[in-house]
């Protein structure tokens, strides 16, 4: 298995980003402290598999979340695996993951109006303009801010992109709905759809997009760049868009991923439901 994760991780080093090839790498590591230089496929069942999640939360005093990213990668390299025909042991079939639903912050449909609105005006600043560019398209699309730089003329076909994600190498197709075509220029020269490229750092951005929100008077969140996200998959729910719609979009390769988002949503209807309850009805 070690063996077969450093050879496919090295085979496909150009479709990762660096970030995720290096999250891959210390993954592996970590096993490899568990249980050394060799281990079968055969080796990895539900026993294992118990007593490396024992391993992370104990020893190495990892959360449920961070355990379960392990443990899914393990799962990712075993289906591609059995995809190549050199196992049919797989060991998660009635294994189960346990997560930790997060908080995940999202602007609601007006919101996400009220910040195109400012992207618009005139004497927004300039460095503003540029970051909720980039920040409204992944809104509309769910793509990440690492495959939005790399959209060009050559990304849209029939007018929907279609790209190989650079995190996960997996080939996503977006229609492109009003609001996207409005932010991309089609008339630049070559293949350039952007008129500015983003360069700012992570905490610049961050800056730049809970400064916007102040100026439209929003003082009650604070955000980053991948609340975008989390924005395109919780909205696309509530207009009614099917989850396993939502999941091809953002390119999950388990709708189990996507799932905590409906968890969002279904809490959220609850939460307006409950508003019956504030109605006085005769007795």
């Amino acid at each position: 298995y070690i063996s077969f994760v450093k050879k496919d991780l090295q085979d496909s080093r150009k479709d990762y980003s660096l970030k995720y090839y290096k999250d891959m790498l210390m993954n592996l590591d970590m096993l490899k402290e568990f249980c050394g230089e060799q281990l079968s496929f055969e080796e990895i069942t539900p026993t294992f598999l118990n007593k490396y999640r024992y391993y992370l939360e104990h020893e190495k005093k990892n959360k449920t979340n961070s355990i379960y990213q392990k443990l899914t990668t393990i799962r990712k390299f075993v289906n591609e695996a059995i995809k190549q025909n050199l196992t049919k042991n797989y060991a998660f079939k009635d294994y189960q993951l346990k997560t930790e639903q997060v908080e995940k912050e999202y602007l609601e449909l007006h919101e996400v109006e009220a910040l195109h609105k400012l992207y618009k005006k005139s004497d927004t600043p300039e460095r503003i303009k540029v970051t909720l560019h980039y920040f409204l398209l992944s809104c509309y699309t769910g793509l990440r801010l690492s495959d939005i730089k790399r959209v060009s003329k050559e990304s849209i076909v029939n007018n929907s992109i279609i790209l190989k994600t650079q995190k996960t190498g997996s080939q996503v197709r977006i229609p492109l709905n009003n609001a996207s075509q409005s932010l991309l220029n089609f008339d630049l020269e070559g293949i350039k759809l952007f008129e500015r490229t983003i360069k700012q750092s992570k905490s610049r951005i961050t800056e730049d997009l809970n400064n916007a929100l102040e100026l439209i008077g929003i003082k009650s969140k604070r955000i980053t760049f991948h609340c975008s996200r989390h924005t395109f998959a919780i909205n696309s729910l509530i207009l009614g868009i099917p989850l396993e719609v939502v999941s091809k979009i953002l390119g999950h390769s388990d709708l189990t991923t996507t799932q905590i988002y409906a968890k969002v949503v279904d809490s959220l209807t609850n939460r307006e439901m409950d508003k019956w309850n504030n109605i006085s009805f005769p007795s």
